[in-house]
């Protein structure tokens, strides 16, 4: 039960963030710098946090995996406001995706990163444009070992009309 109210106190962190980006993107011209950056802050904060819940030796592997997932989100949000800024870090404002390497979730010769979505609305054009990214990162890996699991988990929010909205996530080995 208190692994449930984990992970449901962290899902509600991240809803929080994701309220207020929302909220941010009706200010529109009216938004200030000042704000977008204490906004970017909470992200990489938040992220951090999460980053010390995943190195706890304690935490269970069903705990990892949300908060790997809503690390993943946070690194989403965390571009889309700096973005807002354009100021874009690792890419320019006309790229469709960038990687980014996170901590690892897992001990071990594990290595973790995702793909950020910056501009794909349709599913199978984001899946088509990570392709290359994660191929060319899996051949940089192989580089230096000599063999490889990849594992990859797809997170996103699918829509339907402005008043449904649910997340979705999907695992392969």
């Amino acid at each position: 039960m208190a692994q449930h109210n984990l992970i449901e106190a962290l899902k509600n962190l991240v809803d929080t963030i994701a309220f207020s980006y929302a909220d941010l993107l009706d200010y529109g011209e009216q938004l200030t710098d000042e704000h977008r950056q204490r906004c970017l802050r909470v992200c990489e904060e938040t992220i951090e946090y999460f980053n010390t819940i995943l190195l706890d030796p304690g935490t269970t592997i069903q705990v990892r995996r949300s908060v790997q997932a809503h690390i993943n989100q946070l690194n989403w949000f965390a571009d889309q406001f700096s973005r807002l800024g354009n100021q874009v870090v690792g890419g320019d404002l006309n790229q469709g995706i960038k990687w980014k390497d996170l901590e690892n979730a897992f001990a071990g010769n594990i290595q973790t990163g995702c793909v950020i979505n910056q501009r794909h609305k349709d599913p199978a054009s984001f899946l088509q444009a990570s392709r290359d990214i994660i191929i060319n990162k899996v051949q940089s890996v192989l580089r230096d070992l000599a063999g490889l699991k990849v594992n990859v988990e797809l997170f996103c929010t699918f829509r339907k009309q402005e008043d449904v909205e649910e997340r979705k996530s999907l695992s392969m080995s």
